[in-house]
Parts: C-alpha cells; sequence; structure tokens
C-alpha cells in the first residue's frame, strides 16, 4: 500500500473514521466497573511475576507467554493499571480492523474493504473482546500480519507473523499450516519444481522456525526439571494447554451441537455474516483456489475443524475466525450489489445497511461479562483480602493475583493435581484461599468427590479458618497457616 496516498480515498477516510470511533466509543464503556475474569486474572498474574522476576503474581505453564510479556513490558515502563492493559488490547482490535480492510482492498476492492470493518467492528462478540485482557485479539491481528505479507510477497515476514500468533494463542498455529498449504497448491499450479520450491518459500520456513526455536529453547531451560520426559520439555506448555481441550466445565458432546455451535452463535450475534454464504460460493474458483489467496479459506477452514472436533466450546474461541468470514463476508456484498439488476443492488444494501445498524444497536445491550456500576464487595472482601500480606498464598482461584502485589500459587488446575501439589507445597505456603466448587466433579464421579473431601480435611488439619462468606452464589474460604 503506497501511505502517501493513502488518504485520496473517500472509503480509506470512512474506515479511519469509523476505526477512531470503534477507538473511542470502547474508551466511552470502559468507564463502568468491569470485573476481571479468571483468564484476564491469569494473564495478569502472569505479566507481574515477569516483571518481577517471581517476586509477585502467579505463573500457569500451559498459557501461552507472548501476551504476558506484552503486558509485563507495559508494567515495567510503570502503566500498572488495568485500564493500561485494556487499553493495549484495545489498540490490537484496532490494528486487526485496519488489516481487515487492507487485506480485503488488496483482495477485492476498497469498498469490499470497508464493508469487511463495518462487519467486523460491528459484531457484538468482536466489540466486547476489544478490550477484553486475552489472547484471542491479539493473536488475530498477528494472524491477519502473516496473511498479508504471504499476498504481498514477505514470506519471510509471513512466516515469523506466523510463528508469533502461535506464541498468543496455541491453535494459531493453523496460521502456519494453512499458509504453508496455499504455498503448496501455488506449487503444483505454477509447474514450479521442487528445488524452486524450496527456494521460493525457505524464508517462510526459516522464520517461523527462528520463532519456534527461541519457544521450544525456553520451554526446555523452563520446565526440563518438571517434564515427565526430557524429550517433552521443549512442548510442555504445550501440551499442558492441550490437556484443557476437553475442559469439562465448557463441554458439548453431541455432534450436532459441536457442529452448529459457531455458526449459530456467530449468526445470532451479527446477521451481516449471512453474505458469507454468497462470498464462499463466488470464491469457490480454479483461480482463487490455486493461488496464494486460497490461505484465506485455509486458515478458516482449518480453525473451523479443530474448534468443532474439540468438546470445549467458548464463543470467544469464534473470535480466531471471525475475521476470515468478514471478509469472505464483505466480497459476497459486493458480488450481489456489484450485479446488474438494481433490485438485486438496492436490496443489497438495504439489507447491509439494517443489519450492520441492527448489530450496532445490539452492542449496547450485548451481556459483557461481570459488568457493575461500582466496585462489587467481591473485590474488597475476597480479591483484595491479602493486599499487604507478606508471604505466599495457594489459591483455587487466580483472580486476586489481578488486584493485589503478592505471590500466589496456582492450586486449581484439576483435583488430582491440586491433590500431589498439597502434599509437596503446604509447608511453602502462608496462607490459602479456597473455593469448594473450585473444580467441577460431576463430569468425573465419586473419586473425584472424594478426594475434594480429603484435600478439604488436609487443609483444617495445616491451617486456621479466618474467613468464611458466600458471594455471587460461591462460598470463599480463607485459612492461615497454623
Amino acid at each position: 500500500m503506497k501511505w502517501k496516498n493513502f488518504f485520496d480515498s473517500e472509503k480509506n477516510i470512512l474506515v479511519v473514521v469509523f476505526i477512531s470511533f470503534f477507538f473511542l466509543l470502547n474508551i466511552y464503556f470502559l468507564q463502568r466497573y468491569f470485573l476481571i475474569n479468571w483468564d484476564e486474572s491469569v494473564y495478569i498474574g502472569m505479566a507481574k511475576y515477569i516483571a518481577s522476576f517471581g517476586k509477585i503474581g502467579l505463573f500457569e505453564p500451559l498459557r501461552p507467554i507472548a501476551l504476558p510479556i506484552v503486558l509485563s513490558l507495559v508494567w515495567s515502563v510503570g502503566l500498572k493499571s488495568v485500564m493500561a492493559f485494556r487499553i493495549v488490547e484495545l489498540l490490537f482490535a484496532c490494528g486487526s480492523l485496519f488489516l481487515v480492510h487492507t487485506i480485503s482492498s488488496y483482495l477485492f476492492n476498497k469498498r469490499a474493504g470497508l464493508t469487511a470493518v463495518l462487519i467486523l467492528g460491528t459484531t457484538p462478540l468482536f466489540f466486547q473482546n476489544s478490550f477484553q485482557i486475552m489472547t484471542e485479539i491479539p493473536s488475530i491481528f498477528f494472524a491477519l500480519l502473516a496473511l498479508y505479507f504471504l499476498l504481498k510477497e514477505r514470506l519471510f515476514l509471513s512466516g515469523l507473523f506466523s510463528g508469533i500468533t502461535f506464541l498468543f494463542k496455541f491453535p494459531q498455529g493453523l496460521v502456519f499450516l494453512g499458509i504453508f498449504i496455499a504455498l503448496f497448491i501455488y506449487k503444483f499450479s505454477s509447474n514450479l519444481s521442487l528445488k524452486k520450491f524450496v527456494l521460493y518459500s525457505k524464508n517462510y520456513f526459516i522464520a517461523f522456525a527462528f520463532v519456534m526455536l527461541i519457544f521450544m529453547s525456553y520451554n526446555f531451560i523452563t520446565y526440563v526439571d518438571v517434564a515427565d520426559k526430557i524429550y517433552q520439555a521443549p512442548l510442555y506448555s504445550i501440551l499442558k494447554g492441550a490437556e484443557h481441550q476437553n475442559n469439562p466445565t465448557h463441554a458439548i458432546n453431541s455432534l450436532f451441537e459441536a457442529i452448529t455451535f459457531y455458526p449459530y452463535q456467530l449468526l445470532k450475534d451479527n446477521l451481516t455474516l449471512l453474505f458469507f454464504i454468497p462470498g464462499i460460493l463466488f470464491l469457490l474458483n480454479k483461480k482463487f483456489l490455486f493461488s496464494k489467496k486460497s490461505a484465506l479459506i485455509l486458515i478458516l477452514l482449518l480453525l473451523c475443524l479443530y474448534f468443532t472436533q474439540i468438546i470445549n466450546k467458548q464463543l470467544r474461541f469464534g473470535l480466531l475466525f471471525l475475521p476470515y468470514i468478514a471478509i469472505i463476508s464483505s466480497f459476497g456484498f459486493e458480488k450481489l450489489f456489484s450485479y446488474k439488476n438494481k433490485i438485486v443492488k438496492s436490496l443489497s444494501f438495504v439489507i447491509l445497511f439494517v443489519l450492520i445498524i441492527s448489530s450496532f444497536v445490539n452492542i449496547e445491550k450485548h451481556n459483557y461479562n461481570q459488568q457493575f456500576d461500582s466496585e462489587p464487595a467481591i473485590v474488597s472482601e475476597i480479591y483484595k483480602y491479602f493486599e499487604n500480606f507478606k508471604g505466599v498464598v495457594s489459591t483455587t482461584i487466580p483472580i486476586p493475583a489481578a488486584y493485589t502485589n503478592i505471590r500466589y500459587e496456582p492450586f486449581y488446575y484439576s483435583v488430582n493435581e491440586s491433590f500431589i501439589y498439597y502434599n509437596e507445597h503446604n509447608q511453602s505456603s502462608d496462607a490459602l484461599i479456597f473455593n469448594y466448587n473450585f473444580f467441577p466433579c460431576s463430569y468425573y464421579g465419586q473419586d473425584c468427590i472424594d478426594k475434594k473431601n480429603k484435600l478439604f480435611e488436609m487443609i483444617q488439619e495445616d491451617f486456621d479458618l479466618v474467613f468464611n462468606k458466600s458471594l455471587f452464589y460461591e462460598e470463599y474460604l480463607i485459612y492461615l497457616k497454623k
């Protein structure tokens, strides 16, 4: 893109205006009080842990390390508020919108670019998550960069960002695979010899391998002493994370529900995504499918297949393939709008306009997680209980790590792991936050219940109960070492 001519286009100016409005509207929403959720608190706790070299915060080996590193840098330069972290996420969201515009404009035209931005930016799911301190939005940004540089024939940068998006969200490794398949298809369609293909694509693989080498070296150094086998250490965090693919808390076992979960939820969120149907039909042609552009469809297909087949279903996972759906939907609208029949042309425009306005209106009505008018009692009474505490706190909930600057030890992965952890670390813990419902046993049966009861008995033997209160329908117990 020629940046000096960017503002010569009216449609480009409209994109900048919309993204600016998107940013400011989010800032307006951020004036409300948002309770930090489970995953957000883990990433904040990990950022504090990294920035303080392990003196405060907490650490989970199963989490991707890139977001905590970014947040730790923000923390280290003195921006230590949750608001600062949320604005960083919001900037990634705005960058993703801009990349969706850029990719759509390159693949189709500037009108499609503007349409893609409008579709994605007014989708309540995307808007709601644009300031959540989670891995999805930053990983989307780098995945789109990888796709953009593939289209621009900058394969080293494409490989580099394919690796970086993986470091934010492990399933985004499918972006690398999607681009690789697209390059492989391009090789056959262009009649390249294997040697020429290797020479052509080597920079892509070198860049990705460089990122992976750093990642695996870090894993080996950090986890070689805790991995079951030494050869598992380079991939330790991936292996630990993979165990949560079958998280029973969000399990869907019905095949029909699994297949329809994301299509239904995304369409319910924004009906403009219906333009995806004509868009994908028009793209299914030899010229598109046998070019590097096919990466757009391949990445979407691989992500959809992966998240459909795992039983852990969460709507936020749909964010990972939402940008590609928006891009293809913009093309679907563009083809209908360009139709010579004036009725089809006018109807497609009216439908798009009405659906975008409808989706935008739903943003205000959308269910923002844990939103309050003021700080709820659970923050002051539970999450900030150890605000000036000197010592290590084992906890069955990570959320206090986001509100206080002390050292926490995770005590919530599973009943079996918690049982082992307690036997190994109860002497090194100075306090304990316990929520009896910290791990669901309905999925695992009586053995799980028995172990939880035994664990509870052991805690009562070693610690004194100093706090017991029910908040948000959950009972919280706080103990101090005897």
